[in-house]
């Protein structure tokens, strides 16, 4: 196959044309998008450990999506209009992965792990910037998460390929 598709590249124009105050909560429902993504290699996998790392990234991305959720009250509505806005991104995502091997699957997703760890740190810096310590704080403790996601399928791929 050619050069892998970039979830970043997916990803970047269309929160890039989003305003500002949305797109933290688009990148909360991409967490989300994610979230089903491992749910699904989970389910697909027949390999038990597999599915229990699997289960926890995707546990981590509903976490990453409820801090971020939890900042704006008006959040659930928020996401309703840009999904309605940007109804093809899910399905553009998921379509990403066709025909690639699971390991190349895998360092897709961690690519994107680690930029979305840069994007937190990001919006918990401008949020230090407008003084709010705590709003930072909170954007600040998803990047954490989501590099504990990119090191845990950076093992799966180390598994992967002892396999084959």
């Amino acid at each position: 196959m050619s050069d892998k598709p970039s979830i970043l590249g997916l990803l970047g124009p269309v929160i890039a044309a989003i305003p500002p105050e949305g797109q933290r909560l688009f990148a909360a429902l991409g967490e989300r998008i994610a979230a089903t993504r491992y749910r699904a290699w989970a389910d697909a996998s027949e390999d038990a450990s597999m599915r229990k790392v699997l289960e926890a990234c995707a546990a981590r991305e509903e976490v990453i999506a409820g801090r971020v959720e939890s900042l704006d009250p008006n959040a659930a509505a928020i996401q309703e209009q840009l999904q309605k806005d940007h109804p093809e991104v899910g399905d553009q995502y998921f379509a990403l992965f066709d025909g690639w091997p699971l390991a190349e699957q895998f360092a897709m997703q961690a690519e994107a792990e680690r930029a979305g760890a840069g994007a937190w740190r990001a919006y918990a810096d401008a949020a230090d910037a407008a003084n709010n310590e705590e709003e930072a704080k909170l954007l600040r403790s998803c990047a954490p998460l989501e590099e504990e996601n990119a090191d845990a399928l950076d093992q799966l791929i180390e598994q992967l390929n002892t396999r084959s």
